[in-house]
């Protein structure tokens, strides 16, 4: 006769507990990122240690070929085999590895280079007077970043800072666009000018602020736009009875029945239009178009406000677009490069147009910055 007491015993004996499962699951979890993480430290030191074998193997043929040629070779190029004719070397790698960048300056009376080498996240230089030496990687953040084939870009619509830690960005390519100014607000007042188109290169480092100007409103110029000390002036705004307002493009010269007024000046782009007469069929004078960074406003002529001045065109956001067209009065001269006409009166934002029509306010600016991605 089989005792149950006994049996029960046995059978609570036999298997494990959720709980006891659960331990040994969150064990082996355990267990697995530690070789994970062992795994990855491992792959990383030996991706460092054969990273520096080839840049110490390197540099000693560098400086046997400065040797003997008196300077060091100016580019490394396999392509015609492992021993291409001075002033070129062939430098080879290891399996997964590259020499990513080579540069020599023999100029001076000590000649010089730097050699780079890469495999995966690891990077490595070295120069003619240094040991092998790991490389930081420089990374930057701030605004929309996109990447467009080599290249990230930062796009900044609205203000706030670009932040780069590791090092400097050297060489990157800025543009800058001001805010557009505001049209003169009546039938006879002339049209805003656009902001300051502005394109440049510059090394990258640190915390920088980026300010983005607003359009300005009716009779008001646009605002700065700015990237740490690079500044791109606003546009003018329309004159309103009176000479159009000097700004990045000038602003539209306005009218009072037969008194004519001159376009503003543009400090960094292109002069407004001044008002002209009204012609035979008109009784008073037509106000000037504003400025823009590729021309001058239009003056007034026969019956008709004057046109607005072009914008600029670039690609540096990784597709063509167009920025920084003065406003105008004319009849439907709408414009793509963000100044603002009769239908369409204010100019279009981040693209820093002036304001076109009676009403139009000015567009705000942009910055966009491009680099290449490492």
């Amino acid at each position: 006769m089989v005792n149950k007491s006994s049996a029960n015993y046995q059978n609570k004996l036999s298997g494990f507990t959720i709980v006891e499962l659960l331990i040994v699951v969150v064990v082996i979890g355990i267990l697995a990122t530690i070789t994970i993480i062992s795994y990855n430290g491992i792959t990383q030191r030996a991706a460092g240690a054969s990273l520096q074998s080839d840049l110490s193997g390197a540099s000693t043929q560098l400086k046997m070929y400065q040797i003997e040629n008196g300077s060091y070779p100016t580019t490394n190029d396999c392509n015609g085999g492992p021993q291409p004719l001075p002033p070129a070397i062939c430098l080879q790698s290891s399996s997964g590895n590259s020499f990513f960048s080579y540069s020599a300056d023999n100029s001076g009376p000590s000649p010089t280079f730097i050699l780079i080498a890469k495999n995966g996240s690891n990077k490595y230089g070295i120069t003619n007077d240094s040991s092998p030496y790991v490389i930081v990687p420089i990374v930057a953040s701030g605004g929309i970043m996109t990447t467009f084939e080599q290249y990230t870009i930062h796009t900044f619509n609205s203000s706030g800072t670009l932040t780069v830690t590791g090092g400097t960005i050297a060489g990157a390519e800025v543009l800058i666009v001001g805010g557009g100014g505001g049209s003169g607000g009546t039938y006879e007042s002339g049209s805003g000018g656009a902001g300051q188109f502005l394109t440049t290169v510059s090394n990258l480092t640190g915390s920088m602020p980026v300010v983005i100007g607003n359009g300005g409103a009716i009779r008001v110029n646009g605002a700065s736009s700015s990237l740490g000390g690079l500044i791109a002036i606003g546009g003018g705004a329309g004159g309103f009875n009176s000479v159009g307002a000097n700004g990045g493009s000038g602003g539209g010269g306005g009218t009072n029945g037969s008194i004519l007024y001159a376009g503003g000046t543009g400090l960094a782009g292109y002069d407004g239009g001044s008002a002209g007469t009204g012609g035979f069929a008109c009784t008073s004078g037509l106000p000037g178009g504003g400025g823009g960074a590729g021309s001058v406003g239009g003056a007034g002529r026969s019956c008709m406000a004057g046109g607005r001045g072009i914008g600029l065109s670039s690609d540096i956001s990784g597709a063509t677009r167009w920025y920084a067209g003065g406003g105008s009065s004319e009849y439907n001269n709408n414009s793509q490069d963000g100044g603002g006409g009769v239908s369409t009166p204010n100019g279009t934002p981040n693209t820093g147009g002036g304001g076109g029509g009676s009403t139009g306010i000015g567009g705000s600016g942009v910055v966009i910055i491009r680099y290449l991605t490492d």
